[in-house]
């Protein structure tokens, strides 16, 4: 018998890429809402939108649903295990610091802070394009088999 030697190099790369595709097509809600994937790794991820006209309240700055979607997405890409497992939210604190106008770009970064068995801890910081602090979110994932 044969023992199986480490992946080639790359390999987890592209597994993580074909990941990230397959979540990013099955997910109309990122889709329509513009949300660009821009990197992901084991336990980080960044993730960006504009915000629209339709994506603003009463007040014309981003609805804070929207600005926690946007923290939520990053936390899920950030979340990938190198085995293709994915997860689910299931339970956030938010601080709105301050507001985003339409057509900000607002970018999501989360880091994973803690790992135990099937549940991880991140923290995410939202920013505008000046890296003004827009929210700060702490979430809670739990993992299901992939």
């Amino acid at each position: 018998m044969s023992e199986a030697g480490p992946p080639p190099p790359g390999a987890e790369e592209e597994r993580r890429r074909r990941v990230v595709a397959a979540i990013y097509d099955a997910d109309p809600a990122v889709r329509a809402l513009g949300i660009a994937v821009v990197a992901t790794t084991d336990g980080s991820a960044r993730v960006e939108m504009v915000v629209r006209a339709d994506m603003v309240n009463s007040h014309r700055v981003s609805h804070g649903g929207l600005t926690f979607l946007l923290a939520d997405t990053a936390m899920a890409y950030a979340s990938i295990r190198p085995d293709g497992a994915i997860a689910m939210t299931t339970a956030a604190d938010v601080v709105f610091s301050r507001p985003a106008p339409e057509g900000c770009r607002l970018a999501a970064d989360s880091r994973r802070v803690h790992r135990d068995g099937r549940r991880e801890v991140h923290d995410v910081r939202v920013t505008d394009e000046n890296g003004t602090v827009v929210a700060l979110v702490r979430g809670q994932m739990t993992h299901r088999a992939p």
